[in-house]
């Protein structure tokens, strides 16, 4: 759709005006000219008597005749080819920026849920892990996608080392009678997965957790629930030791550092039905019956110790950069392995020793123990086996932008993972199906005359589970940038993983635009409720009942990289499972019956609830992109800085042993919260000013306050976290008190303190 320019040019071709030699006028009409200036110029041949005084005036007044009506002649002529022009073209009111109110609900008018189903059946019909061709041909599907709609496109390429299982040599674990040396049990991991019950067509699918090191181990197993390290605690309080031993944990998440730290030799890790199938085991039970994993569900994971390229931390995984050996890839430091709880049943049954606590037990139909200890001896070992394989490889990150008209330096993005595990369907393909959609709702709304005023950036990432590889490699290659331009990230990696509840971790900062845009998208399950409405009802927030929940980050994924290292204001979206009245993981999470059948089935039938994520996504990221002042909760973030305050209350009476006081902290924590207010009120005054510089200082402060909470210096368990502030937590200081390092500690106060500081004068110019 042309803009209000582009329909005047084609006019111009057909009528121009030209300034022309020696400041002549002429008006060109199809190619002919007429010059105005010679019919006063031309010399004249006749009676020199005709250039006396009173003929003179009689002549001038002719001329001025003649020149008054070739000036009306070619106005009308230009206005009889302009309506002819313009016949059949978008008029004047197509293309003027329409209000906000009416470009949201255009947007939402525009979302199809066929459309979306369509996308989301194409994504979720073969597997597509990381590096396969299947995930190749959806980057190039995007490529080609958003190069249609007009938009600017580019293919960032990173190499970064990857983890797979050898397909002719699968993991094994293996159970061994040690009276008679028999194997009675052995476990293969490889399986022939189907799109669902009616698929004949088989895949593959070889089970295993990414970034386990290659070994052959052979122990004695004990049991360590899901690897807490209160769990460990409770093992050593009994007498009972790990070390040497293969420790087998009911959860996908167990912590398998804890392990090796206290002397494991491997590690089992398997989902019990108490998460993935409280309602049975048997085939009515579980899947396709009902939601619940079936028993032979296996799932797979990245237990890469550190998110991103693990040989270019903290830099981007291009030529140029130095890389480290890949004997220094970090992998576990044992061998490690996913089973079925099947599996696990026929473990756990023969395991010997004391019955562990309630609060350990799972759903299994075995009596849980312990296992193996100082005390007793098992009547079997395990043999595990893993064969992974280590390969540097090519991912690709495809960004389409979408250039502001006012502030084309400000980014607006949002941005959702490719990759999947199998075939991937909540987990992400029904973000990525969301993420489709908008970007085609968003060419519709530019086609009818819009243009954003901030400039979009959609960004579609590779290699996110195998550690958010995509997005972490681009936000450090990019970091400076982003720290300067950037307004806000949102993403979805599982929009729909079930419809009990719309589920938001996000920062403070974007609270109220949440709030905001929940009230005008519909509950897909009640069309008299809003979204909002629902998540009041289902899970009101605990410290104001009055306001729905909203969490902070506890799920890994493509957001975290810009909030934790670029200091963006972030947030992830995804309609929860439920049960029991509680939102829970979906149950077959990371499996091979993450499939479109069991979305269709039993999350979102009608594709409702993808038409309203879709809605609420692009509410959100339109209202960033137009408001005049951005929509964030500034008062919302400086009390999450009381919050963490409070929580190291707590550790006071320890810091003050190595010298250190929270006066000055707490100082700075309410200076910041009065400021705030302050600051709040200064724009709620000039609200409604047009002075686009004075709207630029406020937009630029308000993008910068996160900002002033990101350090270098900090000290925090991942390399990628340079934030002093996560989830109401000062986390850089609450890591150096774990140090026990006086000096340390004293230093990450001051830099909270500093940060405080700068957050505090950042606002102060509009109080």
């Amino acid at each position: 759709m042309p803009n209000k320019r582009q329909s005047r040019g084609t006019h111009y071709d057909r009528m121009s005006i030209d300034s022309g030699a020696h400041g002549k006028v002429c008006f060109r009409h199809n190619d002919s000219f007429a010059d105005s200036t010679t019919l006063a110029s031309a010399p004249y041949k006749g009676d020199p008597g005709l250039y006396s005084s009173s003929r003179l005036r009689n002549a001038c007044l002719v001329i001025l005749v003649v020149i008054i009506a070739l000036g009306l002649g070619v106005l009308i002529g230009f206005l009889w080819f302009r309506s002819n022009d313009q016949r059949g073209k978008p008029t004047a009111a197509t293309t003027i920026q329409p209000t906000i109110g009416d470009l949201l609900q255009r947007f939402q008018d525009h979302v199809d849920p066929k459309r979306l189903e369509k996308d989301f059946r194409y994504f979720t019909n073969r597997p597509h892990v990381t590096g396969s061709q299947v995930s190749r041909n959806h980057t190039d599907i995007f490529i080609r996608l958003w190069r249609e709609y007009g938009f600017e496109v580019e293919v960032p390429e990173y190499q970064v080392l990857l983890s797979y299982p050898e397909e002719d040599n699968p993991n094994t674990v293996t159970l061994f009678n040690s009276a008679t040396g028999q194997v009675e049990h052995n476990i293969i991991l490889k399986i022939n997965a189907t799109e669902g019950p009616a698929s004949t067509q088989q895949y593959p699918y070889l089970p295993y957790l990414a970034y386990a090191t290659n070994g052959t181990v052979q122990a004695e197993l004990v049991y360590a629930n899901k690897g807490f390290e209160s769990d460990f605690d409770e093992l050593q309080r009994r007498n009972i030791s790990v070390q040497g031993k293969i420790v087998i944990m009911r959860s996908l998440f167990g912590n398998v550092p804890n392990a090796e730290m206290h002397g494991a030799a491997g590690v089992i890790l398997f989902p019990d039905p108490l998460d993935y199938a409280p309602e049975g085991h048997e085939d009515r039970d579980t899947y396709p019956n009902t939601p619940w994993m079936p028993p032979d569900g296996v799932q797979r994971m990245s237990l890469l110790p550190s998110s991103g390229d693990s040989l270019t931390p903290l830099f981007p995984a291009v030529d140029g950069i130095y890389q480290k050996p890949m004997k220094e890839a970090q992998t576990t430091k044992v061998p490690a392995q996913t089973i079925s709880y099947a599996d696990a049943k026929v473990l756990l049954s023969k395991m010997t020793g004391d019955l562990v606590p309630e609060s350990w037990r799972g759903a299994l139909d075995v009596a849980y123990r312990f296992g193996a200890s100082g005390n007793t001896s098992s009547n079997f070992t395990i043999k595990l086996s893993v064969h992974n394989k280590l390969a540097i490889t090519k991912i690709r990150n495809v960004i389409a932008t979408i250039k502001g008209s006012e502030e084309p330096d400000r980014y607006v993005m949002i941005g959702n993972h490719r990759d999947g595990w199998l075939f991937g369907a909540a987990d992400p393909s029904s973000g990525t199906a969301t993420l489709a959609e908008i970007s085609r709702v968003v060419r519709e709304l530019v086609r009818e005359g819009w243009q954003p005023k901030r400039t979009i950036k959609l960004c579609s990432w590779g290699g996110e589970e195998f550690g958010m590889l995509g997005s972490i490699e681009w936000s450090e290659e990019h970091d400076r940038i982003l720290k300067q331009r950037a307004v806000a990230y949102l993403n979805t990696d599982v929009a729909v993983g079930g419809n009990f509840i719309l589920f938001a971790q996000t920062s403070p900062m974007l609270a109220n635009l949440i709030f905001t845009h929940t009230k005008h998208v519909k509950d897909p399950l009640d069309s008299k409720k809003s979204l909002y409405d629902s998540m009041l009802e289902k899970m009101p927030s605990r410290e104001n009942p009055k306001l729905p929940y909203l969490s902070g980050f506890q799920f890994s994924t493509d957001n975290l990289p810009f909030c934790l290292l670029n200091g963006m204001s972030t947030a992830d979206f995804s309609f929860f499972f439920g049960y029991k009245g509680k939102f829970v993981l979906y149950p077959v999470y990371h499996s091979q019956y993450d499939n479109y059948d069991w979305i269709k089935r039993f999350a979102d039938p009608e594709f409702k609830h993808f038409t309203a994520m879709t809605q609420l996504l692009g509410r959100m990221l339109l209202d960033l992109s137009d408001a005049s002042i951005l929509p964030f909760s500034v008062t919302r973030f400086a009390y999450s800085t009381k919050k963490a305050f409070q929580s190291l209350e707590k550790s006071s009476a320890l810091l003050q042993n190595y010298g250190v006081t929270l006066d000055r902290l707490r100082d700075a924590v309410y200076t910041f919260i009065n400021i705030s207010k302050d600051f709040e009120n200064a724009i709620k005054i000039r609200d409604g000013q047009r002075n686009p510089l004075l709207l630029r200082m406020i937009n630029d402060q308000l993008l910068q306050i996160e900002r002033m909470f990101v350090s270098a210096h900090v000290v925090n368990d991942w390399a990628m976290n340079q934030r002093i502030l996560v989830n109401d937590v000062f986390s850089n200081v609450e890591t150096a008190i774990k140090s026990n390092d006086e000096q340390k500690i004293k230093k990450q106060v001051s830099l909270t303190i500093h940060a405080l500081w700068s957050a505090t004068s950042l606002l102060k110019p509009l109080t």
